[in-house]
């Protein structure tokens, strides 16, 4: 925390603040991504939260691993849980979570009725299998998150898009986007406004849920030389939605190069190569600030 402090000037990362900050809404959806992580990572063990009174009184040990447990689950729900598949919030405290799921088990199954225990196992069995068949329906569907999983692939797409803004753009120029992978990455020599506020300080304390901080009043306020829309399924992203809304932006800023994911999936189908992964499925467009009259 100290070499955090001196080497950033902040306790706590900037992602911790730019994904945070949502209100009521983010904290029910956090709350909705623990409980299902819960149910993905410890699967039938999760029912062992029934036993933690009785093993609260099982020594001091117990209590503060049930606490620091709890503290955790309690902070990844209230910073609004992750789009992410495979639950990875749950990386760092997972094996502390198995163990305190373990023994509230044990602890249950002392403290209650044998009888009354198996037939609560019966129980949960049923209502889970019921709950685990809709999910492998589900997970038949083309975009899995959450209980079903995606195989991530290179991105063709973003890298033909890096390589035509190192030729369009010139060294030293601001470009305003949303995904800060791919495109900075291979185009060290631009400066970087990232509109989701991962980045941005500004952006990363303003209210509101992940991925709708932004304002289109403080992106003009920028003035980036550049700015890349993503759209998926045809959809702009949410900034790129507002500043569509916006007539200041359309007055300002021009589209002058358009990157179309679909196509460029059906060309690599015709040329005899493998179809691009499903999430490809994007598209680019490259928006210019007009020159001042």
């Amino acid at each position: 925390m100290l070499w955090r402090w001196y080497y950033y000037g902040e306790l706590l990362p900037n992602t911790v603040l730019a994904k945070s900050r949502g209100g009521w809404t983010a904290a029910i959806l956090g709350g909705k991504y623990v409980l299902a992580g819960l149910a993905h990572n410890a699967g039938f063990l999760a029912i062992g939260v029934v036993g933690l009174p009785w093993l609260w009184r099982r020594g001091a040990a117990w209590r503060f691993l049930t606490c620091y447990c709890g503290a955790f689950l309690a902070f990844v729900a209230l910073s609004g849980g992750d789009w992410m598949p495979a639950y990875r919030f749950f990386v760092p405290v997972l094996p502390l979570l198995l163990v305190l799921l373990v023994a509230s088990l044990a602890a249950t199954a002392e403290a209650i009725p044998k009888r009354a225990w198996v037939f609560g196992i019966c129980a949960a069995m049923a209502v889970g299998s019921f709950f685990a068949g809709r999910t492998l329906v589900r997970a038949q569907q083309l975009f899995p998150s959450g209980l079903k999983h995606v195989t991530w692939h290179s991105s063709p797409m973003r890298l033909l898009v890096a390589q035509e803004l190192r030729r369009r753009v010139p060294r030293g120029d601001t470009l305003a986007l949303a995904e800060c992978g791919y495109i900075p990455y291979f185009n060290p020599g631009l400066r970087i406004m990232d509109v989701l506020g991962l980045m941005d300080k500004s952006i990363a304390r303003m209210p509101g849920l992940h991925m709708h901080k932004m304002t289109a009043g403080y992106f003009l306020r920028q003035r980036p030389d550049y700015y890349l829309m993503m759209l998926m399924w045809g959809q702009p992203s949410s900034e790129g939605i507002e500043l569509l809304r916006t007539p200041a932006f359309r007055e300002q800023y021009e589209a002058v190069a358009y990157f179309d994911g679909m196509k460029m999936g059906l060309q690599a189908i015709e040329s005899g190569k493998e179809a691009l992964p499903i999430e490809e499925d994007q598209s680019f467009i490259l928006y210019q600030r007009r020159a001042p009259r």
